[in-house]
């Protein structure tokens, strides 16, 4: 097995389970608001940039690299606008999520969000990086819509469909535009001007008088334990998202789409093994009518997944 794919099988998985805490943040009120919670996931995504002092000293694990800050340089305006694009983009992908999972379990917003992105990915790169849609496509796309219809129209409220659509369409134009400035310069060089825009995208927010203001408001009312958890699952997803980002880098892009089903799987695992075991506000406190239908719906997705990256 490749070192990469086991990275990509880790981060699957470290997803899955930042999902669900991000679940219990939002259904128990550690965080009042999904903006607020959204602010803050991604002004700690920013700490991110300290990957680059091991790696100005050389520092590996297990073979890998960190990034070099001495592999940075000024950056073009298209690189700092592509960064802003994606700032701006998945910070309102994350409100959409965050609004999905306040009434919705994690194994049924996660598939369709990724469904939609994953098919939104691949048109945009066919439409502006000038990739080939794949043989399969249509036969993914069947299998895709099929898995999101049973979860969607079985589970779904209306606002809760429209809040996924709206989230999975936005981390599709956020991965189209990252991929974009991965081919237009280096790993190094494109993660840390991404990083440098979110930072300023994050600024620019509290330069608004009504952000300010709900941003203010909101902080004082989250107790000390909803900051540990925020800080703490925001880590979670971090790692997972810089070992994807490497795994990007060191091997095949569509294999790696393609095992992104595995993130529902996980899900579903932990949902059949733990769910009538963890706290309520967590979700997946399922029957097991409940279990068979996702599975049954999630199966279709994977099975889409498949098609559309082969």
């Amino acid at each position: 097995m490749h070192s990469w794919i086991l990275i990509v099988i880790v981060a699957q998985f470290l997803y899955a389970v930042a999902a669900l805490v991000d679940k219990f943040i939002l259904t128990s009120k550690k965080v009042p608001k999904p903006f607020i919670y959204a602010f803050y996931v991604s002004l700690l995504a920013t700490l991110s940039l300290i990957i680059f002092i091991p790696g100005a000293f050389g520092f590996k694990i297990l073979g890998f690299t960190f990034p070099n800050i001495a592999n940075v340089s000024t950056p073009s305006l298209s690189l700092i606008s592509m960064g802003f694009v994606a700032a701006f983009t998945g910070f309102y992908g994350l409100i959409s999520l965050y609004e999905s999972l306040r009434n919705a379990d994690a194994s049924d917003v996660v598939p369709v969000i990724g469904s939609i992105s994953a098919v939104g990915t691949l048109v945009l790169s066919y439409l502006v990086l000038d990739d080939p849609l794949s043989s399969n496509f249509v036969i993914a796309i069947g299998f895709l819509v099929l898995g999101t219809a049973l979860i969607s129209r079985l589970r779904f409220t209306q606002e809760i469909l429209m809040f996924t659509v709206h989230a999975g369409i936005l981390f599709a134009i956020k991965v189209t535009v990252i991929k974009k400035m991965f081919i237009d310069t280096s790993f190094d060089q494109a993660f840390f001007w991404s990083r440098i825009a979110l930072i300023a995208f994050i600024v620019s927010l509290l330069l608004v008088p009504r952000y300010y203001g709900k941003i203010c408001h909101n902080t004082k009312k989250t107790k000390t334990s909803g900051g540990l958890w925020v800080v703490g699952n925001a880590m979670l997803g971090g790692i997972a998202a810089f070992m994807t980002l490497k795994a990007i880098d060191l091997g095949n892009v569509a294999v790696i789409q393609s095992m992104g089903g595995l993130q529902f799987v996980f899900l579903i695992a932990i949902s059949f093994l733990f769910g009538r075991l963890i706290p309520k506000d967590f979700g997946e406190n399922n029957t097991t009518s409940d279990i068979i239908q996702k599975s049954i719906s999630i199966s279709f997705v994977i099975i889409g997944f498949y098609f559309l990256f082969t």
